[in-house]
């Protein structure tokens, strides 16, 4: 699986999400279930009931699902800094 990992600075840095999902359509629970496995490993005190799940739109990435969360810890550098985001559905 490739996954992408990708970091959003709102309102001067002061809100900022993380969003972890992979280039398939996979819409299964033990999909997202591994997209948090691997938000754990950069992140060890990421708690399930902090993050949320995303179904993207836009002409690039519809329909893809993922995870995003606030950080609760520092961001490890391998983040891909994005600009904006168009969520689906949260």
């Amino acid at each position: 699986m490739i996954t992408v990992k990708e970091v959003l600075y709102q309102n001067g840095g002061t809100d900022t999400r993380c969003f972890i999902r992979n280039r398939g359509y996979n819409h299964s629970l033990s999909h997202i279930q591994g997209l948090f496995e691997v938000a754990k490993i950069d992140f060890p005190n990421l708690q399930i009931s902090d993050v949320e799940i995303v179904i993207y739109s836009g002409s690039r990435i519809k329909g893809i699902m993922g995870i995003e969360f606030k950080p609760p810890s520092p961001i490890p550098p391998n983040y891909r800094i994005i600009d904006s985001v168009e969520p689906l559905a949260r």
